[in-house]
């Protein structure tokens, strides 16, 4: 794998994690909806017993695609975290070789660091971090010569 390669698949985990944490809650608040649904009942005093059939049927299909929808969310969440998972198994796996740069890499990709926080944490200066960084993401694409879209 190439370096650029490499840089942009350390910097996907920040944007894997969002995804995961936004399908998380979309999928949290479909279910909320279709419970609420499920326990509503909307008839008003007055309404015809076609117009009630007609509203118990509208919330049937609502119920049933909001669930339909929650599960396809909960399977792209499970894919995300599935990738997010394999990503942080590669940096770990950099830090069996060198710890500085498994602490480097997990910093600044896994915890999302700024520098600075990560020159703070190691006690380097900001060039040495970055020559540091450098080295690490060279060492990561030398050690995973495919992407992990790739491997799958």
């Amino acid at each position: 794998m190439t370096l650029e390669e490499a840089r942009k698949e350390l910097n996907s985990y920040k944007n894997l994690k969002k995804k995961i944490y936004h399908l998380q809650l979309k999928e949290q608040e479909l279910r909320r909806l279709a419970e609420t649904a499920s326990s509503s009942n909307y008839s008003k005093i007055g309404d015809s017993p076609s117009s009630l059939t007609q509203q118990q049927s509208q919330q049937e299909r609502f119920i049933q695609l909001a669930l339909e929808k929650s599960e396809e969310w909960h399977q792209l969440y499970e894919k995300a975290e599935c990738a997010a998972l394999k990503l942080e198994g590669r940096v770990y796996g950099i830090a069996a070789d060198n710890v500085v740069y498994g602490n480097i890499l997990s910093y600044r990709f896994i915890n999302c660091l700024k520098i600075k926080t990560v020159c703070d944490l190691m006690h380097y200066s900001i060039s040495r971090v970055f020559g540091l960084l450098d080295e690490a993401v060279e060492k990561y694409s030398e050690k995973w010569s495919l992407p992990l879209k790739s491997e799958e």
